[in-house]
């Protein structure tokens, strides 16, 4: 008897038929094509991380230069404060008639850009009038100066001018208060009082520098001292003009009492009106030079 031997082939139960006829046609998947698909997986895992870290890095470099840009305007807004300070000791506060005091500018942050602090004699002015009907009687009319400082990785601008220090993070915001003015009004029972100085700076500011503040004679604008007793209806008129003058109107307005105080603008122009009450002002204003130099 012959025994005949049958070669059967063995597809698994899980093929389908679709799987089937190509494995028919290819000759079943190859190592070569398994290894093409293995690389071309490691390549597009690589570009999805690689594509990760230069966004990070990306996000990381623009955070780093806004933080660099805050701490910057930050170490300018303490410089100028303690700029003001000396400023007030050197003229406002001082026990003679003129004054002199030092203060360091050490902004370093400054130093190492291509940012500087300008200093404009001649910019903003400020005016201060007694005004009873058609009678005027102007007290101080002077140029103000002004030191500011723009931030050349930003649009942000930070001041100082007669007292006051003020910031804003581009040149159509209205700037803020930093340091307020030495402007005070008091009220006492029936008498009310305001005390106003006015300081008018010139010279030359330098970064990391020691600089020099010399005050003049006090020049006292109200000898007087009191105003509008007995009189028919007086205004006290201040008027400044200033790049800075919205921020000159914040620092007013907390100063000077609401009720009694009109504001209003025009273009730079701030135009402040004060009523003097039927019992009179005791008005102290003050006028004061300042000259800045560098050690």
């Amino acid at each position: 008897m012959r025994t005949e031997t049958q070669t059967t082939d063995c597809t698994d139960a899980s093929d389908g038929p679709h799987l089937a006829r190509l494995r028919a046609v290819t000759g079943g998947f190859r190592a070569s094509e398994r290894g093409v698909s293995h690389v071309v997986g490691v390549v597009l895992v690589l570009a999805i991380v690689l594509a990760g870290v230069v966004s990070i890095v990306g996000f990381g470099v623009t955070g780093l230069s806004d933080s660099t840009t805050d701490v910057s305007d930050t170490a300018v807004e303490r410089d100028l404060t303690g700029f003001a300070r000396a400023v007030d000791s050197a003229a406002v506060h001082s026990d003679s008639a003129a004054g002199t005091t030092t203060v360091e500018m050490s902004v370093a942050e400054m130093a190492e850009s291509d940012a500087s602090l300008a200093v404009d004699g001649d910019a903003g002015r400020l005016s201060l009038t007694l005004e009873n009907g058609s009678s005027q009687q102007e007290l101080v009319n002077t140029s103000l100066g002004l030191v500011e400082y723009r931030n050349p990785r930003s649009e942000s601008r930070i001041a100082y001018q007669s007292g006051l220090v003020l910031s804003a993070p581009d040149a159509r915001a209205t700037p803020a208060v930093i340091r307020a003015n030495d402007i005070s009004h008091r009220r006492a029972g029936n008498a009310e009082s305001l005390t106003l100085h006015v300081l008018r700076l010139t010279g030359t500011v330098w970064v990391d520098r020691q600089l020099e503040l010399s005050a003049g004679a006090t020049d006292d604008l109200s000898p007087e001292v009191l105003v509008g007793d007995g009189a028919p209806q007086t205004d006290l008129v201040l008027r400044v003009d200033s790049t800075y003058s919205e921020g000159w109107e914040l620092a007013l307005r907390d100063a000077l009492p609401a009720d009694r105080t009109e504001f209003s603008h025009s273009g730079t122009e701030l135009e402040v009106v004060y009523e003097v009450p039927d019992e009179g002002l005791f008005l102290h204003a003050y006028r004061h030079e300042v000259t800045v130099g560098g050690q």
